[in-house]
């Protein structure tokens, strides 16, 4: 029999697992969209965003991708 602190635990489990799969999922998503336009940008030699120009060529795609993306998606989750 599940005593209430073992319910309140594995609900609290559960939450931090759903926020967790919300997370990757939304990060995958933005780390998609970033690398397409990374990839656009270097194509037409565009930027959307500050790098300089010596510090953007020596960066991969995903490299441009991964950074964009870990500065943008923490903010869905604040509020």
């Amino acid at each position: 029999m599940r005593t209430k602190r073992n319910r309140v635990e594995h609900a609290r489990s559960n939450a931090r697992e759903n926020e967790s799969w919300e997370y990757r999922t939304i990060y995958a998503w933005c780390f998609s969209v970033f690398y397409l336009t990374a990839a656009v940008g270097r194509i037409f030699k565009w930027k959307w965003y500050d790098f300089p120009i010596q510090e953007r060529s020596k960066k991969s795609l995903s490299d441009e991708a991964h950074e964009v993306a870990d500065t943008i998606v923490p903010y869905v989750f604040m509020g």
